[in-house]
């Protein structure tokens, strides 16, 4: 990942007009998707989604070529060991999800600035990796969270209990995001807004060593 992450960020630097990268992050039904999908219809805004590799199964809501890009298990794990991704994770049921390089940066090089969603409790090493990358948590209070999940109705009893583990460790990664947005019920406008404030504010990027 290292060797990927100088070539990649050596090739960023050579462009003048070079994109910035902004990556969502947050516990399941937090809203980060919807956020997602809103910011990247925005004719406004110049910036372009970055589809994740995931392997598990298609649901009805989900629009071609948006969030995700599903490969099969071994297609993942090929990728995986070749270094292909800035980050992934393997959940329980069968789930994994990792953010490629190539697409990340393509919007990036061609002046535009990608947004995507990372794994949560993978901040550290993204920004170790790449800290010109703005981290974003989308925060939501727990009772909010598990409403949800029990809402969408797309999961198990057991899926649902390992969302809400998850979700319960935001406190220990909060500290390596950039910016923290509220998104709990009644928010999702204002949370909008502030991100598309701050993607606007990136005109050109930062040269970082």
């Amino acid at each position: 990942m290292q060797a990927q992450a100088s070539m990649w960020r050596a090739r960023w630097r050579e462009r003048a007009d070079a994109g910035t990268l902004f990556l969502l992050d947050g516990a399941s039904c937090s809203g980060k998707s919807t956020l997602v999908d809103r910011l990247a219809d925005d004719p406004t805004l110049p910036i372009e989604l970055v589809p994740r590799c995931s392997t598990r199964e298609r649901r009805p809501d989900d629009r071609p070529r948006r969030e995700y890009v599903f490969v099969s298990r071994e297609d993942f794990l090929e990728r995986a060991r070749a270094g292909g991704f800035i980050e992934y994770r393997d959940f329980q049921f069968g789930m994994s999800y990792g953010l490629p390089w190539a697409e990340a940066f393509a919007p990036l090089l061609q002046g535009r600035h990608g947004l995507a969603v990372i794994n949560l409790g993978n901040v550290r090493h993204v920004k170790t990796l790449l800290p010109e990358a703005v981290t974003i948590l989308v925060d939501a209070p727990l009772t909010s969270i598990r409403q949800r999940l029990i809402a969408r109705g797309l999961n198990t009893q057991e899926q649902i209990d390992e969302r809400l583990t998850n979700a319960g460790r935001v406190e220990l990664f909060r500290p390596f995001y950039d910016y923290v947005v509220r998104n709990d019920d009644g928010t999702l406008t204002q949370a909008q807004e502030f991100l598309r404030t701050l993607i606007l504010s990136h005109r050109a990027h930062s040269r970082t060593s």
